[in-house]
C-alpha cells in the first residue's frame, strides 16, 4: 500500500508541469481573415464557462450581452471545448465544426492557422484626444452603398460625432447625414457615450499598427486622422 502511494505521488510530481491543463481562451480576440479576395476582420469572444461568440457583442461584455447577441445571430454562438490541438465548436443553430487551435503566449492564439490576438484594454477612466474616422461601402446589382462616421474625442471627457450615408442606383442617389455630441466614459473595453440624456454602451479597444494606434469600435477599425 505504501509503495503504491509513493509511486502515485512520484508520478504526480513528474507529470505536474507536463500534464497540467493550460487555461482555455478567455476574452475577446481579433484576427484578419481572407474572404472573397480581401481581408476582413474576424472577432471571437470566449467565455470561461465554455461559450463562444464569433462576433462583437452588442451592449457590453457580460452574459446578458452575450445572450442578446446570440439570439440575433444563433449561428455565430454556442459552446466550445479544447481538445489538444483542436477546438470543437457546437453552434446553437447549425452543425458542429472543429478548428485547429494553439495558445502561443502573451494571451494570444493561433486559430485555424491564423494569428488571433487577445485584444488590449484601455486603463480605468481613460481619455482619448483626437478625431477618429471610418468609411465603408458595398456594391452589387447596379446599386452602391457607402457610409462614413467620425468621432472627435476630447481629454475633458466630451465628444462629437458625425455620419454620412449614401445609396446610388444608376443616375439616382440618396444621402443622409447625422451629428451629435455629449460625454464619454472609457474603461477596459467598454465605452459609454451619453448624448441627449441617453447612454449607449460600445465595445472598444486600441489596435497598434506599427507606430500608429487605431481605435476599434464595435468591430470597426477607426483611424486617427487628426
Amino acid at each position: 500500500m505504501k509503495i503504491i502511494l509513493a509511486l502515485t505521488l512520484a508520478i504526480g510530481l513528474l507529470c505536474s508541469p507536463v500534464c497540467a491543463q493550460a487555461p482555455g481562451p478567455d476574452g475577446l480576440y481579433f484576427r484578419m481573415k481572407m474572404a472573397f479576395g480581401t481581408f476582413s476582420q474576424d472577432h471571437w469572444w470566449f467565455l470561461k464557462d465554455g461559450r463562444y461568440l464569433n462576433s462583437v457583442p452588442s451592449g457590453g461584455l457580460d452574459p446578458a450581452a452575450f445572450e442578446t447577441t446570440c439570439q440575433k445571430i444563433p449561428t455565430a454562438c454556442g459552446t466550445y471545448k479544447v481538445e489538444g490541438a483542436a477546438i470543437q465548436m457546437t453552434p446553437r443553430n447549425g452543425k458542429p465544426f472543429t478548428l485547429r487551435f494553439r495558445q502561443i503566449g502573451d494571451g494570444n492564439l493561433e486559430l485555424d492557422g491564423l494569428f488571433t490576438k487577445h485584444v488590449e484594454k484601455f486603463g480605468s477612466n481613460a481619455k482619448l484626444d483626437g478625431h477618429y474616422s471610418w468609411s465603408g461601402g458595398a456594391s452589387g446589382g447596379g446599386t452602391a452603398v457607402s457610409a462614413s462616421r467620425g468621432y472627435q474625442f476630447n481629454p475633458d471627457g466630451t465628444f462629437s460625432t458625425s455620419s454620412l450615408a449614401g445609396v446610388s442606383a444608376g443616375k439616382f442617389g440618396e444621402s443622409s447625414a447625422g451629428a451629435g455630441s455629449g460625454t464619454y466614459k472609457l474603461s477596459g473595453n467598454i465605452l459609454e457615450l451619453t448624448s441627449g440624456g441617453k447612454t449607449t454602451i460600445h465595445i472598444a479597444y486600441p489596435y497598434s499598427l506599427g507606430t500608429e494606434v487605431r481605435l476599434n469600435l464595435d468591430g470597426e477599425m477607426y483611424k486617427k486622422d487628426r
